[in-house]
């Protein structure tokens, strides 16, 4: 470069085209530059000067759609940030309405729980009140009846009781009147029988004395009616009745009485027949 910039120098020195000899290097190899495209489009055909123009023509026509190109892709980029920027907002309010929705899920879920654990509480004192109540009722129902029971087992005895003491009345008044009826009874045929021994004594009064012997025993009167005859059998089964009679003995004085009517009817068929 040096070497042509030396020549051209010479050379223009020759043609009278370097007038300043002070110019500078760098002056000179611009003139030079253009000198030699001068050069260079004075020698070139013309073709080759339109074929230049148009693949100049088709840089800069290059150029400007690289230009257009990598505006399209500033406005491309541009346009995917705001996109991005929008997604991003989006995502953000998405992820803000999801955060107050999972809280507001969150609060639901634990005044349901709340309110569960207290429907739960109540229904538990509820029941627990019930139970108490069932219990209360149960033991009053339990004293009623333990009570009602007494009651009635008070009033059961107390009729037992009363029913027992009107038996033992009763029977203490039939006994009586048994014991009157046969106290009645024997003293009626000790009466006839007396009765009767008078008119055997009158009939008969050997036989009547023979009469007043004899023991206070209505057992052995008994059996003395059974061998001594007619009158004096019937004086001695009358004495045996009055006997038995005094003595409450009524299984002899039974006897007696049987023996002595025996002896009654006997003697007066004898004194009949004398």
């Amino acid at each position: 470069m040096q070497l042509a910039v030396k020549g051209f120098t010479r050379e223009s020195q020759k043609l009278g085209l370097l007038e300043d000899e002070e110019e500078t290097e760098e002056e000179i190899h611009q003139e030079l530059i253009e000198y030699a495209s001068l050069e260079i489009d004075r020698q070139l055909p013309q073709k080759e000067i339109s074929r230049r123009c148009a693949v100049n023509e088709q840089q800069q026509q290059q150029q400007v759609q690289l230009q257009q190109q990598q505006q399209q892709q500033q406005q491309v980029q541009q346009q995917q940030q705001q996109q991005q920027q929008r997604q991003q907002q989006q995502a953000g309010l998405l992820l803000s309405s999801l955060r107050s929705l999972e809280k507001k899920k969150k609060k639901k879920k634990k005044k349901k729980r709340e309110e569960r654990r207290h429907q739960q509480q109540q229904q538990r004192q509820q029941q627990q009140q019930q139970q108490q109540q069932q219990q209360q009722q149960q033991q009053q129902q339990q004293q009623q009846q333990q009570q009602h029971h007494h009651y009635q087992q008070h009033q059961q005895q107390q009729q037992r009781q009363q029913q027992q003491q009107q038996q033992q009345q009763q029977q203490q008044q039939q006994q009586q009147q048994q014991q009157q009826q046969q106290e009645q009874h024997s003293y009626l045929v000790v009466l006839c029988l007396h009765i009767l021994i008078q008119k055997l004594a009158a009939a008969n009064s050997s036989s009547s004395s023979s009469s007043s012997r004899g023991d206070s025993s209505s057992s052995r009167y008994v059996a003395a009616a059974a061998e001594e005859p007619t009158a004096a059998a019937a004086a001695t089964a009358a004495a045996a009745a009055k006997a038995a009679t005094e003595e409450h003995d009524f299984v002899h004085l039974r006897t007696a009485a049987a023996a002595a009517a025996t002896a009654v009817a006997a003697a007066a068929a004898a004194a009949a027949a004398g």
